[in-house]
């Protein structure tokens, strides 16, 4: 039997940058059915933008590529070579979103390696 009890709520977390959190409270046994119009009245509710959704079979992971890529011009929304975005004054992306492209097979410690090198640059111009 499929449960449907599920609750998202939008928290203040004031140890978060944004101020906020989404927190999901469900039973053992849900439907992803049921959950996913919840979650996307709670993104939008922060005024973030819900673009789509795919069911991956167990086992299975996706990385989207090219969505922010790195470039080294000065452009608005694009990263800089320390995962920076452009236009903002403290957004980092250390996901593959700024690879232009993702071999098919083998990336998971390419991108962890990315996320660290990051992430030791943040901690280096906060530290200093």
């Amino acid at each position: 039997m499929v449960s449907n009890k599920i609750k998202i709520k939008r928290l203040l977390d004031n140890d978060s940058i944004s101020k906020d959190t989404i927190k999901i409270e469900r039973e053992k046994n849900f439907s992803n059915s049921s959950i996913n119009s919840k979650f996307i009245k709670a993104l939008f509710s922060m005024n973030c933008i819900y673009l789509t959704s795919k069911k991956e079979i167990l086992g299975s992971s996706v990385h989207y590529a090219g969505t922010i890529p790195y470039n080294d011009k000065n452009s608005e929304f694009f990263l800089n070579s320390d995962g920076k975005l452009n236009c903002s004054k403290n957004v980092y992306v250390i996901d593959g979103s700024g690879f232009r492209y993702l071999p098919a097979a083998g990336l998971t410690f390419t991108l962890m390696a990315n996320a660290e090198r990051i992430g030791r640059h943040i901690l280096k111009g906060k530290i200093s």
